[in-house]
């Protein structure tokens, strides 16, 4: 298995929370969030809009294999298939999820868009395979793995699973280990090991993620760049 993209100094995730003097962490983190909020949410009104469709496995799909329980209080109905068609989940919605994973992960920016990597390679692998239905799955499991990637540390599944098992109630570790074993399959094992693949995909997360009236972070304060 080719395990690293390149490896990188990292430190612990900073807090997501506005501030009133965000450091430059802060600030690309946040940009990274809503950049890749504001591309999945692109990529789900597509599938959904125009009905494009790939076969999911039933680990992904969340009509087999909910995450939530049945009563759990986290509103799954946006994602597990039980709304009609021309409901859709709204940008908010899609940043509420990545925000969520990501805070509860303790994911850095970094990690992040190494997540977002390895769902365009997914999808251009195997299609359209990000659907409502799926996208939480896909995106816990990329986030797992790109912190397993991307840290010295050790990350195992189990106390990632476990930060997030009041959010997914029915998320159990080893449910979490099939579904990301599922991904790497689908992978072939073989993850993406060009710079040029994360650079450009960190420089399109921040110039979307960056609100119009302000000019994107400086690449310098970006480190797995310089």
């Amino acid at each position: 298995m080719d395990t690293s993209p390149r490896t990188w100094p990292l430190g612990s995730a900073p807090a997501i929370h506005a501030t009133a003097h965000p450091s430059a962490d802060e600030r690309i983190l946040s940009c990274v969030c809503d950049g890749t909020s504001r591309a999945l949410f692109s990529v789900l009104r597509f599938t959904h809009q125009m009905g494009a469709t790939a076969y999911v496995p039933s680990l992904w799909d969340e009509r087999v294999v909910p995450l939530c329980d049945v009563d759990t209080p986290i509103v799954s109905f946006l994602w597990d298939g039980s709304m009609p068609n021309h409901v859709a989940p709204r940008l908010t919605d899609v940043s509420e999820l990545v925000r969520t994973i990501v805070e509860r992960l303790r994911m850095n920016a970094q990690e992040l868009v190494v997540a977002v990597v390895l769902l365009e390679t997914l999808m251009i692998r195997h299609g359209p395979v990000f659907q409502l239905y799926s996208a939480r799955p896909l995106l816990l499991a990329t986030c797992i793995l790109a912190r397993k990637l991307t840290r010295d540390a050790d990350a195992p599944t189990p106390s990632c699973v476990r930060a997030l098992e009041d959010h997914f109630t029915a998320l159990t570790p080893e449910l979490g280990a099939r579904i990301e074993r599922q991904l790497l399959t689908y992978l072939d094992w073989r993850i993406p090991n060009d710079p040029d693949v994360y650079t450009r995909h960190t420089l399109s997360l921040l110039r979307e993620g960056t609100p119009s009236n302000k000019l994107p972070p400086s690449i310098v304060d970006v480190p797995w760049l310089v």
